[in-house]
């Protein structure tokens, strides 16, 4: 019997419902007539069989659907099974029991019944064998868990079948009999000094093609971990599931990596294979367009790839594990070496969800998508900015993505930091907003639909254009049809951090008929913003007459025409100036900076090694610098000049003041002992004030201690004890003197 049938058999209706199969394994037909068969002990004739046989050593098929049929391909009771427990019985037509299943528990294409067929004992099988004899489903069981080992050790797989092989591989591929053949164990080793093969396949054109962020081999070994794949067979026939586990063995693994570990396991040619592979130019590319073609833009549902994906928490403790489809993410990024990855949860693969709380920040612990994002979007090397934003507009009325670092390998080879985050679609809008998919018109760009419908917004778009917005008629039948605080705080966000490649790009924008039916905008990719903090981004957001990237004239059709009005314009200068004297503060922004730099830095050595990626750690912080810093200094009294230009206003409420502003990057806290338990002292220089504010934030950024400090006189020493958090590592960031410094602690109890 199967409690929840995912992906086993389908019945007429294509429905994936409960089943229960009989066997005669008697040596002449039965006739069923009058036979029950029911899930309740009081009420054994729950359910009646029709006049049918089944014949000796013959197998007998049930749906438990509650649709209670007796004609058609399959009969259907009128009840269904619970997965929690409940017995099943089978009685003749005089109510003798004929058989039990007793009450188990059963979780998603897990089947219980008898080996061999009509034998006594009972067994769990995860390779359901509906229609066919349970000798052909077996399990394997394995003597070790996946997860985190600090020495080598030898694995054992035992078969529940007797006289089945079983064969394994090391490589992604899928385990057949001419892979290796499994005998007494497998042994699990360091890998520190293994050559690279997955590494060293280029995931671009050569230099020659293009001249900027192309493949670069690693520099020497890039860390490895074991990927094992394993399955049992009876001859030829595959008897259990494909089976794959993850070993992580180094002998200070449990402080190596700074973020929880993803191990995804797919056959390399799903990747890199010429004709097919989803991460190289492929056959899909073209010498006379080496910017825009390659297998990494194919889009289509041909190009999703099964993958077998394991997650790993920072204490080495195994979260979650799954079969699931993966596609390339993004427009640029596609071509770069290091490439976003979209995750697809679906019920082919096993499951319709990710059942694990994937970001940290949201309540959800269910997903059916989520992106694992590269590093290399950064437009000026940063790594940083786009993460950082989002954190820093959280407050907004603006949907954003959330964040995780992770570190990733491929098939058992080191990939490099990349991010968890939202995919926004659809899905994602219904659970934040608890709303039905359905009620969803999701667009992007000009107005092209990515879900539902654009009739209303082109409707809207023709109004806009047509009409004189400083009429109030006008500008409120369009507030009616649009979230103004919404849309203001996402055109100030923009502008303020230079977006340069909107809006006439990266624009999403949707409405649910389940909510107040107002469109509104969705945040992403600010890659290409910061640098340049003298650039007039209200002049790029308002031109008109625009005729192709970054700012055509549709992109910057709603600003425009809204800015027409009195009563709008008056919202959005109040807005702009509330804020540049809060969120957009210099101190605010620079905080950020710091946090995310340190959360990210504590991996970019061994990142760096593996993608150059940035050029070197001493790049990677002069660009932030340089990029991110100066950026944020110099900004607020350039944003205040072009407002008050813009709108030729006298008077702004913001008053740009730099000073008193120090940025030291380099500056060193003391922490002694580090590594520690919990119990430190750091020192600090000397201080003008006698109060600095300290912050701890986890490998997440979740701040997890904050506090004002009196600094003794005698001297800038001060003692904590956080010896209430768990082991892993920390960043502690102090502000005193109008100064922002961090320091990394590492926690080991």
């Amino acid at each position: 019997m199967m409690a929840i049938n995912e992906t086993t058999i389908t019945d007429e209706d294509g429905d994936y419902s409960d089943w229960i199969e009989l066997f005669n394994f008697g040596t002449e037909s039965i006739n069923l007539f009058g036979y029950y068969i029911t899930d309740d002990s009081t009420n054994l004739d729950k359910w009646t069989f029709p006049d049918l046989e089944i014949k000796s050593d013959s197998f007998l098929l049930i749906f438990a659907s509650e649709k209670d049929r007796i004609e058609g391909p399959y009969l259907h009771t009128n009840f269904k099974i619970d997965a929690e427990g409940e017995q099943i019985i089978l009685s003749d037509s005089l109510e003798n029991i004929i058989d039990i299943f007793p009450e188990v528990y059963l979780t998603t294409d897990i089947s219980y019944g008898r080996r061999p067929d009509a034998g006594n004992e009972l067994f769990y099988f995860d390779h359901p064998s509906p229609g066919y004899s349970n000798t052909f489903s077996n399990s394997l069981q394995f003597s070790h868990q996946r997860g985190y080992y600090t020495s080598q050790f030898k694995l054992g797989i035992i078969s529940n079948a007797i006289g089945n092989e079983i064969y394994y591989t090391l490589d992604g591929s899928i385990p057949n009999i001419n892979s290796n053949l499994y005998t007494d164990s497998i042994q699990i080793n360091y890998r520190h000094n293994e050559p690279n093969v997955y590494s060293e396949i280029p995931t671009t054109p050569d230099s020659a093609h293009v001249n900027w962020i192309f493949w670069k081999p690693p520099e020497g070994f890039v860390d490895k971990i074991t990927t094992i794949r394993a399955r049992s067979f009876n001859g030829t026939i595959p008897t259990s599931k494909v089976y794959n586990h993850t070993f992580l063995v180094d002998s200070n693994i449990f402080s190596k990596y700074p973020y929880p570990v993803v191990s995804l396991i797919t056959d390399s040619g799903n990747l890199f294979n010429y004709d097919t592979g989803i991460y190289v130019p492929g056959v899909h590319w073209s010498e006379d367009d080496p910017w825009w073609t390659g297998n990494y833009y194919q889009t289509s549902d041909d190009w999703e790839r099964d993958i077998h994906i394991e997650y790993f928490n920072m204490n080495g403790q195994l979260e979650f594990y799954q079969n699931a489809g993966m596609r390339i993410h993004g427009k640029r990024t596609r071509r770069r070496p290091q490439k976003n990855l979209r995750m697809y949860a679906r019920k082919e693969y096993g499951s319709q969800y990710f059942n694990f709380q994937l970001l940290p920040q949201r309540d959800s612990d269910r997903y059916k998508r989520f992106l694992l994002y590269t590093t290399m979007g950064s437009m000026f090397n940063t790594i940083i900015e786009d993460v950082m934003t989002h954190d820093l507009i959280r407050h907004f009325e603006i949907d954003i993505m959330e964040y995780r670092p992770v570190i990733l390998f491929i098939n058992g080879e080191y990939w490099g930091i990349h991010t968890i985050r939202d995919y926004q679609n659809e899905n994602y809008l219904a659970q934040n907003y608890d709303i039905d998919e359905s009620s969803i018109d999701l667009l992007k760009d000009n107005s092209n639909i990515v879900y539902g419908t654009n009739e209303d917004y082109i409707t809207l778009t023709d109004f806009i254009e047509n009409n004189d917005l400083s009429v109030q008629s006008n500008y409120y039948f369009v507030a009616s049809k649009i979230d103004i605080n919404n849309f203001i705080d996402y055109q100030i966000t923009e502008i303020f951090f230079k977006n340069y490649d909107w809006p006439g790009s990266n624009i999403k924008y949707w409405r649910s008929s389940q909510l107040d039916e107002k469109w509104r905008w969705i945040f992403f990719d600010i890659d290409s913003g910061y640098g340049d903090y003298e650039y007039n981004m209200l002049e790029h957001a308002t031109l008109e007459g625009g005729t192709e990237w970054p700012n055509p004239d549709w992109s910057t059709l709603f600003l425009r025409k809204l800015l027409e009005n009195e009563i709008f314009e008056e919202l959005f200068i109040t807005r702009f100036a509330d804020v540049l004297n809060t969120t957009f503060q210099t101190d605010s922004v620079v905080n950020q900076i710091e946090s995310f730099t340190s959360l990210y830095e504590q991996d970019i050595d061994r990142h760096i090694a593996r993608w150059h990626y940035p050029a070197s750690k001493s790049d990677w912080l002069n660009n932030i610098q340089n990029r991110l810093y100066e950026f944020t200094v110099n900004r607020p009294c350039i944003m205040q000049d072009h407002i008050m230009e813009f709108f030729d206003l006298d008077e702004f409420g913001f008053n740009c003041d730099t000073t008193g502003i120090i940025i030291n990057r380099h500056h060193s806290i003391k922490v002694y002992p580090n590594p520690n338990n919990g119990v430190f002292k750091f020192e600090i220089d000397k201080s003008k004030n006698n109060k600095i504010q300290i912050d701890v934030l986890d490998c997440l950024g979740n701040c997890v201690y904050s506090n004002e400090h009196l600094i003794n006189e005698k001297g800038n020493m001060i003692s904590m004890d956080l010896s209430y958090l768990s082991n892993g590592l920390y960043i502690l960031t102090t502000i005193f003197d109008n100064r922002h410094f961090s320091k990394k602690i590492i926690l080991q109890k």
